[in-house]
């Protein structure tokens, strides 16, 4: 029902509401549709980019009943006066939806379960693509941790059979219990392809807490309609008829296989590409695919290095040839923060890859005073005073007036 305090479910609603956002009519989001609710934090997340009017399906009643028990990560979305929520299945509701939709988003859910394989059914997208407006959106997510790659590549086949337009991006940069996203665009005759306005874009991002920079939804892409087609390749699809991951999710969800969410994002990262430039559109687009570059590359490094990390909870603790993915991933784009943060954290509890790591990223940012700080603490740890002494007044010069250590 959420973790890690709602984050990663928030910011996989925002990737949904931007792509939606940045796509569709001018103003806010005209009319959005949320199957799953659980703690509210994915529809949550995502109303932070204005919606005009947008419907929540759980079906559990009382887990509608506890939402404002979660208000404080799902931005109190049972009081939020353009929501309604309702408490029904999820896949009868939409099929019996009379009206039509600009985004329909399907949360996460465990495969494995009795009953959620007609959620991965190609008449529950038929279903979706029919009830979206021309150019509407279709965000669907697996949790790739629960799923083994044949039944990923089922589901995408399935996807690509209603929606051949679509795209995927990864939800959070995590390694242990990945999200993808397949967004499948519905046809409209008057755009021939998904287009993001880079003006709506940027302003978005600022006023959000999870997305705050365009660059970063641009390197959650990971694969086009090509790439998932390539991918996917020949095969079965999941049908009512034919329920494959009815079968096939519950035998991988009693295996109980850790390695699932790690082994699927690596096959995936190795087919990835960078979200082409034609994705963007108006002023500013081909600057914001030139800056998304580098942003794209440390995103990678840093995700190679969290699948070579496996279980290691302890980033002290782990080698030189994991520890230096996370610093290619800074060389790459020191404002990649997830890298920049591991790399703090190691530096100040592993003195030996300190002494590695922190010379390269005072290499690729030396005007960053917080490189500056953390290298003379390693040095006054490790008792070099020569060092030390030369890196403080070299500090000292360069930032008058700083406090250092």
């Amino acid at each position: 029902m959420g973790g890690a305090a709602g984050f990663g479910e928030q910011r996989m609603g925002q990737v949904c509401s931007l792509l939606s956002h940045a796509s569709g009519p001018e103003g806010p989001i005209p009319k959005a549709l949320y199957l799953g609710l659980g703690t509210g934090s994915t529809m949550g997340g995502a109303l932070a980019v204005p919606h005009a009017a947008a419907e929540g399906v759980e079906l559990v009643p009382e887990i509608v009943e506890l939402l404002p028990h979660f208000a404080d990560i799902n931005h109190d979305l049972a009081k939020r006066p353009e929501v309604t929520l309702h408490a029904a299945d999820a896949r009868r509701y939409l099929a019996a939806a009379p009206g039509s939709y600009d985004l329909v988003v399907a949360d996460l859910f465990h495969p494995g379960q009795a009953g959620a394989s007609s959620l991965f059914a190609r008449e529950h997208f038929a279903a979706a693509r029919d009830h979206l407006r021309p150019g509407g959106l279709m965000c669907q997510w697996l949790p790739l941790y629960q799923l083994d790659e044949a039944d990923v590549r089922t589901i995408v086949r399935t996807f690509l059979d209603e929606f051949p337009e679509s795209y995927a991006f990864l939800g959070i940069y995590n390694a242990q219990n990945p999200a993808l996203a397949l967004v499948g665009r519905a046809p409209d005759p008057s755009a021939g392809q998904l287009h993001l306005d880079v003006a709506r874009l940027q302003a978005d991002t600022a006023k959000l807490q999870n997305i705050v920079d365009p660059r970063d939804l641009l390197a959650s892409y990971v694969m086009g309609p090509g790439e998932l087609a390539a991918w996917a390749g020949d095969g079965p699809r999941n049908t009512d008829l034919a329920p494959e991951i009815a079968f096939q999710a519950a035998r991988v969800a009693y295996r109980d296989d850790r390695t699932l969410g790690a082994h699927n994002l690596g096959v995936i990262l190795g087919r990835a590409v960078a979200a082409p430039a034609a994705l963007l559109t108006g002023s500013g687009a081909e600057a914001l695919a030139a800056a998304s570059a580098p942003f794209t590359a440390a995103a990678r490094h840093y995700l190679a290095g969290e699948i070579a990390r496996g279980d290691t909870a302890d980033l002290s603790s782990m080698s030189w040839e994991t520890a230096e993915h996370f610093v290619r991933a800074y060389e790459a784009d020191p404002a990649f923060a997830p890298a920049r943060g591991a790399l703090y954290t190691i530096a100040r509890k592993n003195q030996a890859l300190a002494a590695k790591l922190l010379p390269r990223m005072l290499a690729r940012t030396p005007d960053e005073p917080r490189v500056y700080e953390a290298y003379l603490l390693h040095l006054r740890a490790a008792g070099d005073q020569a060092a030390y002494q030369q890196l403080r007044a070299e500090a000292t010069a360069k930032f008058p007036g700083a406090t250092l250590p």
